[in-house]
């Protein structure tokens, strides 16, 4: 594949996450389980589950751990062609401890990064050739705290990718554990300039910025004072460690236009049950994600074609990389079953063309009585825009039941710009779909 190819490039610590299984305390526990985390490999994870090309440039011990997390990396779609290997007898790998929390107990991190082989890195380790390989450059506030040298290369990279050509994204993600407020803000005031595209808290910006005034005018204060072409910026209330409402607003000053998520209620798929019904490429993005956010089970329906082979081989490698969540696989035809694990679910999604014009009429659930008010269910289909899954979940009293409107329109403006270059004019299809919804 063409290495000048990338959609987003991001720079980052990488860093291997153990967690005591469950919910098991640190202090406890005998047992740990491993994964790869870091806020930057995150960020190029979840973008390439959008079906975008990303890549992560970071350093790595020449070991079997470094291995291990290169593996994963592969695993969530992200490429490694910018990795850089550490093979000094002082190599390591930073790591963190994961304790999740249970009411009214907070989750726990401990951290055990000192001197870990990322922040040896060095500009001359890094190739030429990345600066023109990438649409766009994205790290954040972690990366410029974790010591002078990774601030030199974080801000080095962003002023020669900025160069290049490429939109700079930057997540200010301030951790009060790696530096101060005051620091940290004459440091990234310094790159704001730079940055076209900026994720900041409320928080953040009245604490460490001084801002003042409602969210709006603190949002469009950065595109005054620094350039920055959008802003983006949620709001959360925490319910308990593992239950939040959340929403998100962006404000795009090419345009000067607020544009505002519906809201999240009560929802988080951690340590829930899901049921979903397809195999294809939706399907199997929902389900690998859905596991990677700690799911506790998986219920995949699908007939029994040749997708159903591959719900098998999804199953089988989210067992390996998920262990704990259970991952199970069943015929689609077996009404029985899809009843008693849809009655033992949390979240229900339907990623099959049942429902779709022009079979409308068509739904995987024919007994209304499987839907109930604690039920999430959602649906991949956008056309129509309300299924009649979805009626009947709303009219069977379903806390929450959506569409796949916004699948339709961020999977399309994700390939506008892969294959144009430029940016989808979102809004003025939001417009239109709002225009033209009834008709």
């Amino acid at each position: 594949m063409d290495k000048n190819s990338f959609d987003l490039i991001t720079f980052g610590e990488i860093m291997l996450r153990l967690s005591p299984p469950r919910h098991a305390r640190i202090v406890d526990g005998d047992i740990f389980e491993k994964r790869a985390g870091g806020a930057e490999l995150n960020v190029a994870s979840g973008v390439a589950l959008l079906g975008l090309r990303t890549g992560i440039v970071s350093k790595l011990p020449q070991n079997e751990l470094g291995t291990f997390i290169k593996n994963r990396i592969r695993f969530v779609g992200v490429s490694d062609d910018y990795l850089v290997y550490d093979d000094t007898p002082d190599a390591r790998l930073g790591l963190y401890y994961y304790e999740m929390g249970a009411a009214p107990r907070k989750p726990t991190i401990v951290y055990d990064r000192h001197q870990a082989s990322v922040t040896r890195i060095k500009m001359s380790e890094i190739p030429e050739d990345i600066y023109h390989s990438a649409r766009m450059f994205h790290t954040s506030g972690i990366s410029l705290a974790l010591c002078q040298n990774m601030q030199n290369v974080a801000v080095e990279l962003i002023r020669r990718f900025k160069s290049a050509g490429a939109t700079i994204s930057f997540d200010v993600n301030y951790r009060a554990n790696l530096w101060g407020e005051e620091e940290a803000r004459k440091t990234i005031e310094e790159i704001l300039p730079l940055v076209d595209v900026l994720f900041v808290s409320e928080e953040t910006s009245r604490r460490m910025f001084k801002k003042t005034g409602d969210l709006k005018d603190i949002m469009k204060s950065y595109a005054t004072d620094y350039g920055v072409k959008i802003v983006a910026t949620t709001q959360r209330t925490v319910i308990s460690p593992r239950k939040h409402n959340f929403t998100s607003i962006v404000y795009d000053a090419r345009s000067d236009k607020f544009y505002t998520e519906a809201p999240y209620n009560d929802i988080d798929v951690i340590g829930k049950k899901m049921t979903i019904a397809g195999a294809g490429g939706a399907a199997t993005a929902i389900q690998v994600q859905c596991a990677l956010d700690g799911a506790e089970s998986i219920s995949i329906f699908n007939p029994k074609d040749p997708f159903f082979a591959r719900a098998e081989s999804t199953a089988e490698k989210l067992s390996k990389e998920t262990p704990d969540c259970k991952v199970s696989v069943f015929d689609l035809a077996d009404e029985a079953k899809l009843k008693e694990e849809v009655a033992n679910a949390d979240i229900l999604v339907n990623a099959t063309l049942a429902g779709m014009k022009p079979h409308e009429e068509i739904t995987l659930i024919k007994d209304k009585s499987m839907f109930r008010p604690d039920l999430v269910v959602a649906d991949v289909v956008y056309n129509p825009a309300e299924t009649r899954m979805v009626k009947e979940a709303k009219e069977a009293g379903c806390k929450l039941a959506i569409g796949g409107k916004g699948m339709l329109l961020w999977q399309g403006a994700a390939a506008y710009k892969l294959y144009t270059g430029l940016e989808m004019p979102t809004a003025e299809y939001q417009k239109f779909q709002e225009e033209n919804e009834n008709k």
